[in-house]
């Protein structure tokens, strides 16, 4: 991987929505995917993804607001409305949605409200709602520590501290790697850190229960164990659920092994259910 994640190419979009506008690039041709990226991540983080998905679909990748190249203020709700406005923008039909650890969160509360707008839902280190899960030591996000340094006008040492986090750190073996997430951290501004937690959505589980989608659940192998125990409550919930491994990868697998990750959308696992068809095999429907 280059370690400077520039995205080649492509045509640039901007989707005014209520309070922001939501940088976007596309390329491509298909049914449209979807990419939301991770918390202090933007869409340069799903640079190793565009090329191999735009083969066989249209590839929209945005900026989540406040964050990258998108203006406005964080916030989960509104970003619930930001997709809609570019579902009906840039692609005008049912789309893969594929979200990334927050943006897995996010994907998780948009099909709850929304799974007629959805053709598939792939999962790479997700939250789900109202579901606790104990954080081993040394594995809990210390985010009232990073909003004490975002208030101190600190940010350099929060981003440090955050790097070094085992959500971000673990899979990683190439220095190239770790490189370019470093460059795309440093550009996190923290808005988020200065304002109150958005509320959780304590019945998701419920709302979640029945959802038709076909959903694919990406894991690496070095996860953390709350992500990993958030991965097996989702396959309890959703019924067309199924959950793959990626051998030595962690929370940031689509980064640290993009060959495998990028694979997988296009190569049958054995399924828990042998009736199941996964999104791997939808993505080329």
């Amino acid at each position: 991987m280059n370690p400077e994640p520039v995205a080649p190419a492509m045509p640039k979009e901007r989707v005014r929505c209520a309070g922001a506008d939501i940088f976007a690039q596309v390329s491509g041709s298909g049914h449209p995917i979807l990419l939301l990226h991770g918390w202090t991540l933007d869409h340069r983080s799903f640079c190793p993804q565009t090329d191999s998905l735009g083969q066989h679909l249209r590839v929209i990748n945005i900026d989540r607001r406040g964050n990258g190249r998108s203006s406005g203020e964080p916030g989960l709700r509104a970003e619930l409305d930001d997709i809609d406005r570019v579902i009906d923008q840039l692609a005008g039909e049912p789309v893969h949605l594929l979200g990334v650890s927050q943006g897995g969160r996010l994907a998780l509360q948009y099909a709850a409200r929304h799974p007629g707008r959805l053709r598939s839902l792939i999962l790479q280190g997700a939250v789900l709602d109202g579901f606790k899960a104990p954080d081993r030591a040394g594995e809990e996000i210390p985010l009232a520590r990073y909003a004490e340094l975002a208030r101190a006008g600190s940010m350099g040492q929060m981003r440090t501290q955050w790097l070094e986090h085992p959500l971000m750190r673990r899979g990683f073996t190439d220095s190239r790697q770790l490189e370019c997430l470093r460059t795309i951290v440093q550009d996190y501004a923290g808005k988020d850190l200065l304002q109150a937690p958005g509320p959780e959505d304590p019945d998701l589980t419920e709302r979640l229960r029945g959802c038709p989608l076909q959903t694919l659940i990406i894991t690496g192998e070095l996860e953390v164990e709350a992500r990993k125990q958030h991965a097996n409550r989702l396959l309890d919930v959703l019924p067309n659920a199924a959950q793959v491994f990626i051998e030595g990868a962690g929370h940031l697998s689509n980064l640290s092994h993009a060959g495998t990750y990028n694979c997988l959308l296009y190569t049958s696992p054995s399924p828990r259910d042998s009736t199941l068809d996964l999104v791997c095999r939808l993505l080329l429907e």
